[in-house]
């Protein structure tokens, strides 16, 4: 049996164990559900995975029992470094300048090979496989991203690329006002595996769990020119559902010039992140 047929029977396999096997019609009179039938079962388990993005489902991708601890070692590291070089500068590196820092530094332990081999695997998959449908974005994983193209938003800790990005943040703040805020903004490939890892150690290395929150490396949008916002004293609340109940929100929802990169029918396999700006 070819990968394609295996995993359409892996979906058609799960799709029945939510009950949303119905009332199908088979292609000829062998019993075998039709193509167009097993597209429309997938389609209808990706709706019931956005909506319940924190479930578990039985065809998620999880990270090999041997590996997790190479993968709570990875978070430890990633997390020391973004302390030790700075949030925003964190958010602008590649893998290499990670390495260089790990390499050249006596209180950072260098990186392990069975670490690094991880930090490709996690970069380089194809990501569909997760469930995540977005399109990747970044094609080497020590890209960085040069400073001179980007702005520091002062009071945020967070950089925006210049031209249409900080134009789109400037007229909604202006359109908003002082309670609309920036809270994340321009993220490298050594950031976005960060955040990626750190949501995989929180789901016990559930892959697709985790894609369902946050797209992988190399496949964040923030890497290429949206930015998310929210309202100011809201706290972490603003990476929640919270703050679609915002008085910001809904003034967010009147603007034209504004869309959101992952709304509630979104075909990516994200939640919904009412947050999240889409500028590219």
């Amino acid at each position: 049996m070819n990968r394609r047929g295996f995993l359409s029977l892996v979906s058609v396999s799960a799709l029945a164990s939510y009950g949303l096997f119905e009332h199908y019609t088979t292609d000829d009179n062998s019993g075998d559900i039709s193509n167009a039938a097993v597209d429309s079962l997938n389609e209808s388990l990706s709706t019931q995975k956005v909506k319940n993005f924190d479930s578990t489902f039985s065809d998620d991708v999880l990270l090999e029992p041997n590996r997790m601890s190479t993968l709570l070692s990875l978070h430890n590291k990633l997390k020391y470094l973004q302390s030790y070089v700075g949030y925003a500068n964190f958010s602008i590196l590649g893998v290499s300048d990670l390495i260089r820092y790990s390499n050249n530094s006596s209180k950072i332990e260098t990186f392990t090979l069975q670490e690094l081999e991880l930090v490709d695997d996690l970069f380089n998959v194809n990501a569909k496989e997760y469930g995540f449908l977005g399109e990747r974005v970044n094609y080497k994983l020590n890209e960085r991203i040069e400073r001179k193209i980007l702005t520091k938003v002062a009071a945020t800790g967070q950089y925006v690329y210049k031209g249409h990005s900080l134009d789109t943040y400037k007229r909604l703040k202006s359109d908003v006002g002082e309670e609309l805020i920036l809270t994340s903004g321009v993220r490298s490939i050594a950031k976005q595996l960060y955040l990626f890892v750190n949501k995989a150690v929180e789901v016990q290395g559930n892959l697709s769990k985790a894609s369902r929150s946050l797209a992988p490396p190399g496949h964040s949008y923030h890497a290429i020119g949206d930015f998310d916002v929210g309202m100011r004293g809201l706290g972490e609340l603003n990476f929640t559902n919270e703050f679609a109940n915002t008085p910001v929100y809904e003034q967010i929802r009147t603007i034209e010039y504004i869309n959101i990169r992952y709304h509630e029918t979104n075909t990516f396999g994200v939640r919904y992140e009412p947050w999240h700006i889409k500028v590219v």
